[in-house]
């Protein structure tokens, strides 16, 4: 176990993204340490340590398949939560949102996203613009006390956080990638605004 002095301020839950390793090195260009961990060894270090802020990355699973990762719920609600792609599809299911197993126009590749919650606290200030998605299986309907942030032509809810009081933000694509334009801007959003995570990275720590 690592000691107090090096524990991550953001723990990202790895649930088979090839994307995982961009969503670390992002928060380091933004400053930020973090580490990666199956949703096992996650479990483990939640069990003794409370970060700033957790991430659930996407995943080419679909919720239910037999040996799905499926990502820790300590803390839900409690910490600040950005679940990404398979990640929003996990809270979507366990929150009481509806679930579609997309056959026709799955969204893969570039997509134009679609603001429609100006003063989300991850989203202020972002334009339509486009996104990465990377999914078949699609979030239809958000789940009570979540509101809709964002969609594109073919997804219904792109991105969706709660209205409860509750630090918890998802988006149906990745925004740690270049192709989707304001993605690093939105991850500043939520490590620096949202956890309020102070810087404790820089090139010398390599």
């Amino acid at each position: 176990m690592p000691s107090p002095l090096t524990l991550p301020q953001i723990v990202i839950v790895d649930l088979g993204s090839q994307y995982s390793q961009v969503i670390r090195r992002t928060l380091q260009e933004l400053g930020y340490r973090s580490v990666i961990l199956s949703p096992e060894k996650a479990e483990a270090l939640l069990a003794s340590h409370r970060p700033k802020g957790i991430i659930w990355s996407g995943g080419a699973a679909c919720v239910g398949d037999a040996g799905a990762p499926i990502p820790p719920k300590r803390y839900l609600g409690e910490v600040p939560l950005l679940a990404i792609c398979l990640g929003m599809q996990y809270l979507a299911a366990w929150e009481g949102g509806k679930l579609a197993k997309v056959t026709q126009r799955k969204e893969y590749g570039p997509r134009l996203a679609q603001v429609t919650a100006p003063d989300s606290p991850l989203l202020r200030g972002v334009t339509d613009s486009a996104v990465l998605c990377s999914h078949g299986d699609s979030v239809m309907a958000a789940p009570p006390n979540f509101r809709v942030t964002a969609v594109t032509a073919d997804c219904p809810v792109l991105a969706m956080e709660a209205t409860d009081g509750r630090p918890i933000y998802a988006v149906q694509f990745h925004p740690e990638v270049s192709t989707t334009t304001h993605g690093k801007t939105m991850l500043s959003y939520f490590v620096r605004d949202i956890c309020r995570a102070q810087p404790d990275w820089q090139a010398a720590d390599l």
